[in-house]
């Protein structure tokens, strides 16, 4: 390094300088922005991670209603199984009663009985698939005993609630009386102009009279909102760990800075 005497620092020494400082303050900010990158990342995994824990979870623990319909069988080679049905209907309605996914790996069925059981009597249809019409109200406990060529048999049971509907028109009185203070409305209508009829509103659980951008999500909000409440958390609790860590990355950075610059003073002075 030169160094004139009458002048001071010669031009080149000042130029060295400045270019130390200015790609010093380049590289403090990209590892800034690169920082600021691996934060959105890390805050990603993270979600991704409480989301998928969650609904690991929430598989692993929920359970079916005791209506649901389930099999048993005295053979694994036959399994009876009843085409689910709504847990609730309407008086009057009619619904399908289908054995068709029943299967059987090592021969073949040849009967499939169906025995529908209300307030102590009991109704036996033989049938694949049968109509069945839910004239009263209560429960019906429904059993389908499915027999092989080899004698093996399989049971699957369900259980369906008949409900009040005194208009027949698929939508339950009390649910009609709830919304729109009369029986008036049918299935088909769309009392809010949203685009899905009160039966769909019905089976969705929602409002008939609140215009939805789509049945059941309002309601899957609600249900879920431990879940927004976790992801949340998780994203609070990253920024607290990795600010902290940004910050004294910068502060490290700066000082560095700093002392780059103390450096190159102390060696101009010491070439006087």
């Amino acid at each position: 390094m030169t160094y004139d005497e009458q002048h001071g620092p010669h031009v080149s020494q000042v130029t060295s300088l400045w270019i130390v400082l200015v790609l010093s303050k380049g590289t403090s900010h990209v590892k800034i922005l690169t920082a600021r990158v691996r934060l959105l990342i890390t805050v990603l995994v993270l979600t991704v991670i409480v989301c998928a824990a969650l609904a690991l979870s929430s598989i692993g623990t929920k359970e079916e209603p005791s209506v649901r319909a389930h099999a048993t069988a005295s053979s694994s080679t036959i399994t009876a199984v009843i085409t689910p049905l709504p847990d609730e209907v309407s008086n009057g309605t009619w619904s399908q009663l289908d054995a068709s996914k029943s299967t059987d790996t090592a021969g073949l069925i040849t009967n499939y009985t169906w025995d529908i059981f209300y307030e102590g009597t009991q109704t036996t249809t033989y049938a694949k698939a049968e109509p069945f019409k839910f004239r009263d109200l209560g429960l019906y406990k429904i059993v389908l005993t499915v027999t092989d060529n080899h004698g093996n048999t399989s049971q699957a049971f369900t259980a369906v609630y008949s409900i009040l509907d005194s208009d027949e028109d698929s939508l339950p009185d009390w649910w009609e009386m709830k919304y729109f203070m009369n029986l008036n409305q049918t299935a088909t209508g769309d009392f809010d102009h949203d685009g899905y009829n009160n039966l769909e509103e019905f089976a969705a659980g929602t409002d008939p009279t609140v215009k939805n951008s789509r049945p059941g999500l309002v309601q899957e909000l609600a249900d879920n909102w431990m879940y927004l409440v976790a992801i949340a958390a998780a994203i609070v609790v990253a920024l607290i760990i990795l600010l902290p860590r940004m910050k004294r990355k910068q502060n490290a950075e700066v000082k560095k800075k700093i002392e780059a610059a103390i450096e190159i003073e102390r060696a101009l002075e010491t070439d006087k």
